[in-house]
């Protein structure tokens, strides 16, 4: 995979070297060593995600209205309308996104990125 190939030369971790599928890929982007990556090198670029559907795994490429509840979830210049109202989430924002996020006392959420703006409940 290119992407990962590009990610290596721009010094990611060693577990990059071991993604083989989409789903791997999306693992990695997730994970805390991902999220950190790729918001510091701001990887990959915006036409790369624009050029790929990742609806599937929670992330939103270009869309003007993102309604999403109780989910992991990566907005990619886009904005969304998140609630959560229990367990632990991550949000990534990245490439201009925003996003008015509302949660509950019980619920914990980890926003990498700039652009969110919380709201009371």
């Amino acid at each position: 995979m290119k992407v990962i190939e590009d990610a290596i030369k721009l010094g990611a971790c060693d577990k990059a070297i071991n993604v083989k599928s989409e789903e791997e890929l999306v693992k990695l982007f997730f994970s805390p060593q991902g999220r950190e990556f790729c918001i510091e090198h701001n990887f990959p670029s915006l036409e790369w995600f624009s050029e790929r559907d990742f609806e599937k795994y929670n992330i939103f490429v270009n869309k003007e209205n993102v309604i999403a509840k109780n989910k992991n979830i990566a907005l990619i210049n886009s904005h969304g309308e998140l609630e959560f109202t229990e367990g632990y989430h991550v949000v990534i924002l990245m490439h201009g996104a925003t996003a008015n996020i509302r949660k509950s006392w019980v619920a914990c959420v980890t926003v990498e990125g700039e652009g969110a703006t919380w709201l009371d409940n």
